[in-house]
């Protein structure tokens, strides 16, 4: 299981970054408490509203691995937070939960508007502003590409 977990983690970290998996470490090399604090980062992920929302908790716990990795022992677990919480975003669920968010108010919006058309524009225009701007979740970008989102569908 833990091989698996390890294995799972590198190669998912490696194949979004780009890089080589941990260069100079074998998974059999990888402290435990390392592959623990992933594990245990994955578990907190899934308890967290902007996390659950808005990226791909197994991701991130790749990336924490990888990054807990890079940065070496003496890097807090809040700073390897804050090194990965711009990644990850999981652009189908957040389109979905807004489309869905969208035809739930579906009577705010003007007579005779496409509700379908309007709804589905507006979610994947939000979802794919996550992926644009590639940076940390906050209540500011929330409403801007939401704003953005709504102007661009509603012409």
């Amino acid at each position: 299981m833990r091989v698996f977990f390890v294995l799972a983690c590198l190669l998912f970290a490696s194949a979004l970054s780009g890089q080589a998996i941990a260069q100079s470490m074998l998974p059999d090399d990888i402290p435990e408490e390392y592959i623990q604090e992933a594990q245990d980062f994955q578990d907190y992920c899934g308890t967290q509203f902007t996390y659950l929302r808005y990226h791909d908790c197994e991701c991130l716990a790749a990336n924490y691995l990888q990054t807990r990795i890079d940065m070496g022992p003496f890097a807090e677990q809040g700073e390897i937070e804050l090194a990965i919480n711009d990644s990850c975003f999981d652009i189908p669920k957040i389109a979905g939960e807004s489309y869905a968010g969208c035809a739930a108010d579906s009577a705010l919006l003007p007579a005779g508007d496409d509700v379908e058309g309007f709804c589905e524009c507006m979610a994947n225009s939000y979802a794919k502003g996550f992926e644009r701007a590639n940076r940390r979740v906050t209540s500011k970008l929330i409403v801007n590409l939401r704003t953005s989102a709504i102007v661009n569908c509603a012409r």
